[in-house]
């Protein structure tokens, strides 16, 4: 359905038409010729331009004599053109020549000349399909129909046929195994049937009959073939190969196809060893890594370490010798004792000790002076050596927790003892020591209110009060010396016990206790200023007992006690005991103690200047005084022991 057009090109010019619409086109349909604009070109033959879009018409010349086309009802227009106006305003025509001889002028051609003038795009067409637009056809939803043998391509590769035709043709050799059906585990394809017949799974039952192949059958074949077993000695050769190793089990084992044996752990035992020489331990002195070697005991020794504080090991070499012993560090070494030189040793909870307080002094046991005084376990008694104001004496502690001393022979040594009788006015002398009373002798009773009360004393009282009132005892006949004038000469042990009786809150009184040079009865002074003496007291401005000692001449020399040691202000409560000491000789010394018996409180020292001379002889001596205070004033004696040394 071609829009045939005829056009009388003789004398056609542009400006002879009428003007026509802005973008349009003179059409004859079959009559007058009509303006066509592009938005709605009627006609029968449209086409889609693929590259635009745009719907043209097309002309079709071919076979028809130029002179014949005209445009009916039109000015004649110039032979193979076409009017047009493809301005922006109402115009006459103008003609557009064909760029292509007519010899060549095809339909598209001409189509193509118009589009170019016309500028149609697939929007000015109507009744175009899904197809007109696309770029490619869908066979599965935009095809129907079978396709026919004519449009058949020729097919290559495992299946081939001719150009429109459809008889295809498996290639030879192309049907590999993988391309064939899948067989049931086991077959083989064929057939078992008298006749021929399609191919089936033969079973391995099925093909040995179908073959019933016999020895024979087969050309070429070994001893090895028919026969029931193999001899490995004879009939096999090389190696077997790791992938025939089968799994061992037992004292060996390995993983089945591999070579690699592996002993299992224990198994071997003393058994399945190496024979061995009598005496050799399994092992390698030799440097290096090696091979184990059968040792000797002394090369195995070699290899084992000393013993240490901490591990187990070897003994050492001793050395040699008798005397010496294997110690814990790993040395032999001569035994040391336990404890100091001197020392006695015991048996210290399983381990040897020394006693530092019982010794051996030139093959001679020795007490030293005791540091502790821990009471003796029930059944016993301790010996000790008690510090007595610088002299060490034997004595005993007893499970009452009481330190006595070891009563020794008097038969050669001269104590003078005086001592209190028990209720009675009169004390008991021992040795020659017969002291002079100040005051009143009178027994004091026994009574249970305190230590000073239930102590035997005999009270030295001056009952009226008076300013100068006095009381205690004095000795007429002097005893002792501090030191001598030469050696082996002077020196003294004393000891005695006393407490204040009456009068004792007189805040002015004064006491004295020790030993002195006088002989003359005591008088109310301040026992400071007396001389050639060595006591305990205080005057009457003192608040603590003092420890005293003055020579011939000048001040007293003065130790406050302390405040454990408070002057007494309560009647027949205080006890005290004094313990002096000097040693024989010319070098002058006293060392003293002073226990309070009550409280317990201890002081001591030494004294070793202000001291009496060696020619000048002392004696015990102990009195209280009122300190010019009116009234009553006492005394109260338990026991004086002096030993002169001799």
């Amino acid at each position: 359905q071609t829009l045939r057009l005829t056009f009388d090109m003789k004398a056609a010019t542009a400006g002879r038409v009428l003007e026509q619409i802005t973008a349009s086109l003179l059409n004859n349909g079959g009559g007058s010729p009509s303006v066509v604009v592009k938005q709605g070109v009627s006609g029968t033959d449209t086409r889609l331009d693929a590259t635009t879009g745009f719907k043209t018409y097309v002309l079709d010349f071919t076979g028809v004599d130029p002179a014949a086309v005209t445009v009916l009802g039109t000015a004649a227009v110039m032979r193979l053109s076409f009017q047009f106006n493809d301005t922006a305003a109402s115009r006459s025509p103008v003609v557009t020549l064909r760029t292509v001889s007519l010899s060549r002028l095809t339909g598209a051609k001409f189509a193509r000349s118009a589009y170019d003038r016309l500028a149609l795009a697939a929007g000015d067409v109507a009744g175009l399909g899904a197809l007109a637009t696309g770029s490619s056809v869908s066979l599965t939803t935009q095809a129907t129909g079978v396709l026919q043998a004519a449009q058949e391509p020729a097919h290559t590769g495992d299946v081939t046929n001719a150009a429109g035709s459809l008889a295809l043709t498996i290639a030879a050799g192309a049907v590999t195994l993988g391309k064939m059906a899948t067989l049931p585990a086991s077959t083989i394809i064929g057939t078992n049937t008298v006749s021929a017949a399609t191919p089936v799974a033969l079973s391995a039952a099925q093909v040995k009959t179908l073959l019933a192949i016999a020895a024979g059958d087969v050309a070429g074949l070994g001893a090895l073939a028919t026969a029931s077993g193999v001899n490995l000695t004879t009939q096999a050769t090389g190696v077997l190969q790791a992938a025939q190793e089968p799994a061992h089990t037992g004292d060996v084992t390995n993983a089945a196809g591999s070579l690699a044996l592996t002993i299992a752990a224990g198994v071997v035992d003393n058994s399945k060893t190496a024979p061995v020489a009598s005496a050799r331990i399994k092992g390698r002195v030799t440097a290096g890594t090696g091979s184990v070697e059968d040792l000797t005991g002394t090369q195995a020794t070699t290899l084992l370490d000393t013993f240490t504080s901490a591990a187990k090991g070897l003994v050492p070499a001793s050395g040699g010798g008798t005397a010496n012993f294997l110690r814990a560090d790993g040395s032999f070494a001569v035994p040391a004792a336990a404890g100091l030189t001197t020392q006695v040793l015991f048996n210290n909870a399983g381990v040897t000790a020394g006693a530092s307080e019982v010794l051996v002094e030139n093959n001679q046991l020795r007490l030293a002076q005791t540091a502790s005084l821990a009471t003796p376990a029930v059944g016993g008694v301790r010996l000790v050596g008690r510090a007595d104001a610088g002299r060490t004496v034997p004595a005993f502690l007893s499970q009452d927790g009481v330190l006595r001393d070891l009563q020794t022979a008097l038969t050669r040594s001269s104590p003078l003892i005086w001592k209190a009788q028990a209720g009675g006015a009169s004390m008991t002398a021992l040795g020659g020591l017969n002291p002079t009373t100040v005051g009143v002798a009178t027994g004091a009773t026994i009574a249970v209110t305190n230590l000073h009360t239930m102590t035997p004393k005999v009270e030295f009282l001056v009952t009226t009060a008076a300013t100068t009132a006095v009381a205690g005892f004095r000795s007429t006949v002097m005893l002792a010396a501090v030191g001598g004038a030469s050696a082996g000469l002077g020196g003294f042990h004393f000891v005695g016990r006393w407490g204040p009786s009456i009068g004792v809150a007189t805040t002015t009184n004064r006491a004295f206790f020790g030993m002195g040079s006088l002989t003359t009865a005591p008088t109310d002074v301040d026992p400071s200023t007396g001389i050639s003496n060595v006591f305990m007291g205080w005057d009457a401005a003192d608040a603590n007992v003092q420890m005293m000692t003055n020579d011939a001449v000048g001040t007293c020399t003065k130790v406050d006690l302390g405040a454990a040691f408070a002057v007494p202000t309560t009647d027949r409560t205080a006890l005290y005991e004094l313990v002096l000491y000097c040693p024989r000789g010319t070098t002058q010394s006293v060392a003293w103690t002073v226990t309070d018996l009550v409280s317990g409180a201890m002081a001591s020292g030494t004294f070793t200047t202000d001291l009496p001379s060696t020619s000048t002889l002392l004696a015990p001596r102990g009195w209280m005084s009122v300190g010019g205070t009116s009234s009553v004033i006492g005394f109260g004696l338990n026991s004086v022991y002096l030993d002169p040394l001799l």
